[in-house]
């Protein structure tokens, strides 16, 4: 499939997170300049709405639009909807649900970082794209001395909850506030929490709890050092769910169980963990290490959406022609078993005008005939 970029509207500043993004899909191999040539439209103007990206709690400095007014959102939606091409709106704002307001344009596939299971369920036009880390380590080789651990706000309960498990050896949970990360914490400046990148590096798994919203940036930092994520959050859907199989390279448990964590790592081989991180360099290499893999992974799920899209309406229509089929058939039958039980019903089938001259006229006939004789 061909990709290109529209809606080009030069009075919309764009984020650094959706420049970049719109940077590597003119560079990508499967960039298409023509629009009017290509299977599916990304659109130019900053649609994504990044809240956090690339500084850690500053949104007044990475946000363009803020919350837009209804009015705002029911022009775009008109706008994308009266293309009437394929088109996929990216999104990165939390709280802006755009899975749900365009689920039912079916020419519109929506990329969101914080999808959940429900709205896939709605609209399974629908990709869970990743947040873009703002912290990014590289694993060492050295042996690691924390089995688990995690450092952040508590901005959700499961983040407390992770904290009771805390035993200051094998699992470290520290809780800190937000005031320590707060426009200290930059992607483009390489400013970041040394205690949180130690952590990191030292840690086998690392505790992934959603925070205010169901995803995390903290799921592809934790990949970028090389440890295990433990995804805790309840109905968010994994980024890539397509073409990754989180379950070969993380472990998730809901919400409610995080108590039973030390229990479940520890009945997990050595092997188990070795395989997994394995499995955890290598997609995050493959799939998630830069805007530029992320861009392509975005790509071929989006084939793969369309090839769902296209595979349900061809399945549809087979049911649509066999079922009419079927009815003509059925219909026959069902008719001739209604005429065959009307005609029981009423008895003899009615005699026509001729015959009912006839009968009396043999009766009259015989009648003379025996008066003769």
């Amino acid at each position: 499939m061909k990709f290109s970029l529209y809606f080009e509207d030069g009075s919309v500043a764009r984020t650094v997170f959706y420049q970049r993004l719109r940077e590597e899909v003119l560079a990508n191999r499967r960039f298409e300049p023509d629009a009017a040539r290509a299977d599916v439209l990304i659109p130019a103007e900053d649609t994504a709405m990044e809240t956090n990206w690339p500084r850690f709690g500053s949104m007044g400095s990475a946000t363009i639009r803020g919350s837009p007014s209804k009015s705002v959102v029911a022009a775009y939606v008109e706008r994308v909807v009266g293309l009437g091409r394929r088109v996929c709106v990216v999104n990165s704002h939390p709280f802006v649900r755009v899975p749900l307001t365009l689920a039912p344009h079916p020419h519109v596939i929506v990329a969101d970082i914080n999808l959940q299971s429900g709205e896939r369920a709605v609209n399974p036009r629908t990709i869970s794209l990743p947040a873009l880390p703002v912290t990014v380590g590289t694993p060492h080789a050295r042996p690691r001395s924390i089995l688990a651990s995690f450092r952040g706000a508590a901005s959700h309960p499961s983040r407390l909850a992770l904290q009771r498990l805390h035993d200051g050896r094998d699992i470290i949970c520290e809780i800190v506030s937000r005031r320590n990360h707060a426009g200290r914490v930059d992607a483009t400046s390489g400013r970041v929490d040394t205690g949180y990148t130690e952590l990191m590096a030292d840690s086998v798994f690392a505790f992934v709890p959603r925070g205010d919203a169901h995803f995390s940036y903290r799921l592809l930092e934790a990949m970028s050092f090389g440890c295990i994520p433990i995804i805790l959050s309840d109905d968010l859907v994994p980024p890539f769910d397509r073409t990754i199989d989180w379950s070969a390279l993380s472990v998730t448990v809901s919400e409610g169980a995080i108590g039973e964590l030390p229990a479940l790592l520890a009945h997990l081989s050595a092997s188990r963990v070795a395989g997994m991180q394995r499995q955890v360099a290598s997609v995050y290499q493959a799939k998630l290490a830069s805007i530029g893999h992320i861009v392509e992974s975005l790509f071929d799920e989006i084939e793969l959406v369309v090839a769902e899209q296209l595979a349900f309406e061809e399945a549809a229509l087979g049911a649509r022609t066999a079922s009419v089929g079927g009815l003509r058939q059925d219909g026959e039958a069902w008719t001739e078993g209604l005429l065959a039980t009307y005609r029981a019903r009423r008895g003899p089938a009615r005699r026509g005008p001729a015959e009912v001259i006839q009968v009396p006229l043999r009766r009259l006939h015989g009648w003379l005939g025996r008066w003769v004789r």
